[in-house]
């Protein structure tokens, strides 16, 4: 399963559905493997992030 494949496609509906990003989808490298996460506000200005992480 590609994880960072599937939150892309989250990210691409929240965003087409107006949702209100708070950060832009980012890649973080770390010893195990690579994150990669995002974060939006809901309308009760609640900020939400979504994440993936894959191992090396």
């Amino acid at each position: 399963m590609d994880t960072h494949r599937e939150l892309d496609e989250l990210y691409e509906e929240l965003t087409s559905r107006g949702a209100e990003v708070v950060q832009e989808p980012v890649l973080m490298e770390a010893d195990w493997g690579v994150w990669k996460d995002f974060a939006i506000k809901d309308p009760d200005n609640y900020v939400i992030a979504f994440g993936s992480g894959k191992r090396n």
